[in-house]
């Protein structure tokens, strides 16, 4: 039986050029709830036409396309493995290339890393006339966070450079079991078994869009596991090679948890001759404590949204801090696992 004809992947690849041109002009909630579903439908349908360049390059507004790319590589650093897939493809094709190079609204900055430089000369290739990114005015998209103003340069350009955190500094590790003091006073435990710890730190930077958006990758990124290893036991094999996501595991059944404790030293920076610690970005105290609630909610309310209704599934067990407590914990770990993160 044969597969869909190319003029029935075309109508795929447009019906997702559609829906992301009507997604970039919706309010930040609705970006962050179906940014990454829709991505993943343009991917499958850019993939069934890589060996169909022609048919790649009928399609029409491919601006929009561009414009929606740019957006979520900016926004989804942790999808930048697929995205580089996309842009591979579309790397290949003259007329895809020449209408990024023309419009003023995209920037190369904003595409992965890994591919930046080959797609900036393949676009000098096919646009020579084409103004550096610098000198094009750019739109500016009316739900985006304006962001902090730009940096003065440093004092002593041969001294030490002072390294800005992100709005959302955050460390996670794995767990066997882990608890946290939630109220001193009364001596009252949180505990979770297998999962995440999660420690979080706010600059001035923080937003709440950047808090949701963490808490969902948090949630869906394979981060944890679902195997037991005991002391005098061997694991799998590769680093990582039995990484799946706290929500994948819940929803077939398996039990998982994630604890979370305010720890502000992550959004320190270093400059000055000496290399000292600087804690100057910081946000005030009752700004995080309201991005840490916000961080907590988002946490249980993703979870249950995304294991809502499916049959034998678990919900993980959210366990938050104390936000102007001390930080007393306890943690047990076959492995942490340990990856740091900026939003």
């Amino acid at each position: 039986m044969s597969g869909p004809s190319a003029h029935e992947r075309l109508a795929r690849l447009a019906k997702a050029r559609d829906d992301a041109k009507e997604l970039m002009g919706q309010p930040p909630a609705r970006w962050e709830n179906e940014c990454d579903g829709l991505f993943k439908e343009f991917r499958v349908a850019c993939l069934h036409l890589r060996r169909d360049r022609e048919v790649l390059d009928l399609l029409e507004d491919k601006e929009s396309v561009w414009r929606f790319i740019c957006k979520f590589c900016r926004e989804r650093p942790f999808q930048h493995d697929r995205c580089t897939e996309v842009l591979r493809i579309l790397l290949l094709c003259d007329k895809w290339m020449e209408k990024f190079g023309e419009d003023p609204e995209v920037d190369i900055k904003d595409l992965p890393s890994a591919i930046a430089d080959e797609f900036s000369k393949r676009v000098d290739e096919i646009n020579p006339g084409r103004l550096p990114d610098e000198q094009r005015p750019r739109a500016r998209d009316p739900w985006s966070d304006p962001g902090p103003p730009p940096l003065p340069p440093p004092a002593d350009s041969f001294g030490p450079m002072q390294m800005m955190p992100s709005g959302l500094s955050v460390v996670v590790q794995r767990c066997d079991r882990a608890r946290v003091l939630v109220d001193e006073k009364a001596k009252q435990w949180g505990e979770i078994g297998r999962g995440l710890v999660v420690s979080v730190s706010f600059s001035q930077q923080a937003t709440e869009d950047k808090v949701r958006s963490a808490a969902r990758f948090l949630l869906v990124a394979r981060l944890s596991t679902a195997e037991k290893v005991l002391p005098g036991q061997s694991g799998q094999g590769g680093l990582g090679s039995d990484a799946e996501s706290v929500i994948d595991l819940c929803k077939r059944g398996i039990q998982q948890g994630v604890l979370i404790i305010p720890q502000a030293s992550l959004a320190s920076s270093v400059g000055g001759d000496d290399w000292g610690l600087s804690y100057s970005s910081w946000c005030t105290q009752d700004s995080a404590s309201d991005l840490y609630k916000t961080f907590a909610d988002t946490l249980r309310s993703y979870a249950h949204e995304l294991v809502h209704g499916i049959a034998k599934a678990r919900q993980p067990v959210i366990v938050a801090s104390d936000f102007h407590g001390r930080q007393f914990m306890e943690l047990t770990s076959a492995g942490p696992f340990m990856h740091s993160f900026n939003f």
